[in-house]
């Protein structure tokens, strides 16, 4: 709970731009169904700290609003025990301009457990 309420609040601060350092920064995400007609709205904060090549990043997704609900508001559902979103946790590293390492996972905050670990490769062209 201490983790969203953090990363939540680190949202609202101006992200620190540098070359090596602690950058943070959100993104707030509508999406409306049409056939359904619902609205969900999710705020995504990450915070980054950024050494030479290498970048680690830890954020999560938090529902904001979600109009198939029955109360159409639900951030404040995310600090219940059982609702509470995962923390994700990458580690990137830029080995040359167009080609990237990823290693990911993520921490359910309900479990209290580590979820699958990934291991990524990007190339861009």
């Amino acid at each position: 709970m201490k983790h969203l309420i953090l990363t939540a609040a680190l949202v609202a601060g101006t992200s620190a731009v540098a070359e090596d350092g602690l950058s943070w920064g959100g993104e707030l995400d509508a999406k409306y169904k049409v056939d359904a007609e619902t609205l969900t709205m999710t705020l995504e904060p990450d915070v980054t700290y950024t050494r030479g090549a290498s970048a680690l990043t830890v954020g999560m997704d938090i529902p904001v609003w979600n109009s198939a609900s029955t109360d159409s508001f639900v951030l404040l559902d995310s600090l219940d025990a059982g609702s509470q979103p995962d923390l994700d946790i990458e580690v990137t590293h830029q080995l040359r301009d167009n080609l990237e390492l990823s290693l990911g996972t993520a921490w359910d905050l309900n479990r209290q457990a580590r979820e699958e670990i990934t291991l990524g490769v990007s190339f861009s062209f």
